[in-house]
């Protein structure tokens, strides 16, 4: 079974170049023993069926005339994309970031279905782990196919691109101004990650009667990180940071309807202001502004036009958005479920996301996911930019810890 790729899929696809990986995952963290490897296998097997285009990649077709297309991949080979690997000694949280740096790190192979699995064993506590990588593309398709109007001759994928092009200058034209600091230096291929946690109910309460969401306190928050990362480098720090949030547009009327609702909004985030509660309460002025105005509008009108989802951006967008600085960092927060998940009897514990860097000249990212009463921030840097990792990871806790602090 073959089918066209979509312009959102082409997108994806284009934006694989060079220093550039659009892969998105997540580092799961689980309680217990692992599971034998065959046990895995024949688990990951079995649930193929579910998502066909897992056993499919993508081939070009006769002359380029038209559009790759999905198709079966007949050398599919479960045992390459499920892999199984171990910490050495003694198996600390630290090690397993160094490793899931080094696995997002690699691009995937598009000549083989484009998602990895990795079974980690061997982190302390009686745990063990895995990360997942998939390509940007497979994940749009698989979330519900998003791009329903998929255009399958290359004029109608290239007009869909100009739209959207257009779209983001409209976008990008109505949206505040994005200073141009060490966030946005060119980046290489390799890649660090850290990793922050906090209770879902703590960050709750941290919006006190303000009328802010949990999406303003983690944005703060951010906006707090930030500002301490600044100021420990001795970097000028700038009244402001544009951050690329994705919000949902979702409206009542649509709650049936499949795939993805996504309008990618600029945000300024207040590096200037010291003080969290003030910080918090003009996010959520910020928030609230933009939801309702034209660069909100326009955001839903490009969606609409290619099914474009963040952080992929393609190489017409690139040219659009980098010339000049649009934004500084993509911040994604998803909610996730309210309750306990298990995989083969073992409880998954934490979940930290990961975002990929994207387009060049972008070289701090930060997904955020609720989960069990948890949230966990994971954050993507350029490996040879961020050797201080771990202490961006502070300042983060920093912030996070005074924003707590704040409410009473």
């Amino acid at each position: 079974m073959t089918e066209r790729l979509t312009a959102s899929d082409m997108s994806s696809l284009l934006a694989e170049r060079g220093a550039i990986h659009v892969h998105v995952g997540a580092t799961i963290v689980l309680e217990g023993d692992p599971p034998g490897l065959e046990e895995l296998l024949d688990h990951v097997e079995k649930r193929l069926g579910l998502v066909p285009r897992f056993r499919q990649r993508v081939r070009s077709t006769p002359l380029g005339v038209n559009n790759p297309v999905w198709a079966d991949d007949a050398r599919f080979d479960v045992r390459w994309h499920v892999r199984h690997t171990a910490l050495p000694g003694p198996g600390t949280m630290a090690q397993l970031r160094e490793l899931v740096g080094r696995v997002m790190s690699q691009p995937l192979d598009l000549e083989r279905p484009l998602w990895q699995l990795y079974l980690i064993e061997g982190l302390e506590g009686g745990r063990h782990a895995y990360v997942s990588k998939t390509h940007h593309a497979l994940v749009d398709r698989t979330a519900g196919k998003a791009a329903r109007s998929a255009l399958t001759m290359p004029r109608g994928t290239a007009s869909a691109v100009i739209r959207t092009a257009e779209g983001f200058a409209n976008l990008a034209a109505r949206g505040p101004s994005a200073p141009h600091t060490f966030l946005n230096r060119e980046i290489g291929r390799d890649r660090r990650v850290g990793f922050v946690s906090a209770e879902l109910e703590a960050l709750k309460g941290a919006r006190r009667d303000s009328g802010a969401t949990v999406n303003d306190v983690i944005l703060s928050i951010a906006a707090g990180g930030l500002r301490r990362l600044f100021e420990r480098r001795d970097e000028q720090l700038p009244e402001q940071l544009v951050a690329l949030v994705p919000m949902s547009i979702r409206r009542p009327d649509e709650h049936l309807e499949l795939g993805n609702r996504i309008a990618t909004l600029m945000i300024s985030l207040p590096l200037s202001e010291g003080d969290p509660m003030r910080r918090l309460e003009r996010v959520h002025e910020e928030t609230a502004r933009v939801k309702e105005s034209e660069q909100a509008r326009a955001a839903s009108l490009v969606i609409e036009a290619s099914g474009w989802t963040p952080p992929t951006i393609n190489r017409v967008l690139a040219d659009v958005l980098a010339r000049p600085l649009t934004w500084n960092l993509v911040v994604s927060n998803v909610p996730g479920p309210q309750m306990p998940f298990y995989l083969l009897g073992r409880r998954m514990v934490e979940v930290y996301p990961f975002v990929p860097l994207s387009p060049q000249g972008h070289a701090l990212s930060l997904g955020v996911v609720s989960y069990d009463g948890g949230v966990f921030f994971g954050l993507a840097v350029d490996r040879d930019l961020f050797a201080d990792i771990d202490e961006v990871a502070g300042d983060l806790e920093a912030a996070l810890a005074e924003q707590l602090e704040a409410a009473p």
